[in-house]
């Protein structure tokens, strides 16, 4: 990105996982957007071609405000803040699946449901 001097390439895994992606960045926000387009698929299929295109774009302007930041803050402040927001989120990566695994759980039993009542 920096060679080509522009603000575009293509990232796969934010194309393909996009909500993944961004919850491991540690790019909340934008997670949950990501979330709340989950039940439109003509939205959710732009938004994953705008983070295919734009993710690392937005990722490095994340991790620049994230060291402006940590370079504004005292000496003690500044090895909290750094170990809070330092590096990748697993733990939000997981917390993700297990959404989705009870929004499919709800899904399926929400259509059994409904099923059951016309027959």
């Amino acid at each position: 990105m920096r060679q080509k001097n522009s603000s575009t390439n293509w990232n796969f895994a934010a194309f393909f996982l996009a909500s993944y992606w961004l919850f491991y960045r540690k790019m909340y926000g934008w997670g949950f957007l990501t979330l709340l387009t989950a039940f439109f698929y003509p939205i959710q299929l732009a938004t994953c071609i705008l983070f295919g295109i734009f993710g690392n774009s937005l990722y490095k302007k994340h991790i620049e405000n994230d060291v402006l930041k940590w370079q504004s803050l005292n000496e003690p402040e500044k090895s909290r803040y750094f170990n809070r927001h330092k590096g990748t989120s697993v733990i939000a990566v997981v917390l993700l699946i297990i959404y989705y695994i009870l929004l499919v759980i709800c899904k399926v039993y929400l259509r059994t449901r409904a099923a059951s009542i016309y027959y």
